[in-house]
């Protein structure tokens, strides 16, 4: 727990159990954009249970209320690389045009725990620090923004 380690697990055991094992937090990823597909879009990584208030993220964003929407998959395949199911930070090594912003839930900068994340596939979950995941950002050259999801 809290060090640079990644531990990989195979799908055989669900990610509810790995995270217990490991006393990690299980991750929810959010692939957004506007609905009209105008401007930035946006990869949104929260604690699994945290619930995000979307017309006030959007509001956060300079949208007006109801535009902020999943993106297409098509959209998410060509920009991310990745199916939907599998939506991960790890991803972001695909999006080199930095189309894509991506933004972290403030419970995440305080956390304790690992977290728990799909590597590009949803067949397999990876267990990494936050310490770890800061350091994959920056080598994938996307700074995160910190911001409160809840």
């Amino acid at each position: 727990m809290g060090t640079d380690a990644v531990t990989y697990w195979e799908r055989t055991l669900i990610p509810t159990i790995i995270s217990h094992v490991h006393q990690a937090k299980l991750c929810k990823n959010l692939f957004m954009r506007d609905k009209r597909g105008r401007g930035v879009m946006y990869l949104i990584v929260a604690i699994a249970d945290t619930k995000i208030d979307m017309k006030h993220l959007g509001k956060v964003f300079g949208m007006p209320s109801g535009i902020l929407r999943f993106a297409p998959d098509e959209i998410l395949e060509a920009t991310l690389g990745v199916k939907a199911g599998s939506v991960t930070p790890f991803a972001l090594l695909h999006d080199k045009e930095h189309k894509v912003e991506l933004i972290l839930d403030s419970n995440m900068q305080t956390a304790t725990e690992d977290f728990c994340f799909h590597p590009l596939s949803n067949d397999q979950t990876v267990v990494i620090s936050r310490d770890a995941l800061l350091k994959f950002c920056e080598t994938a050259d996307h700074k995160p923004r910190w911001l409160n999801l809840a």
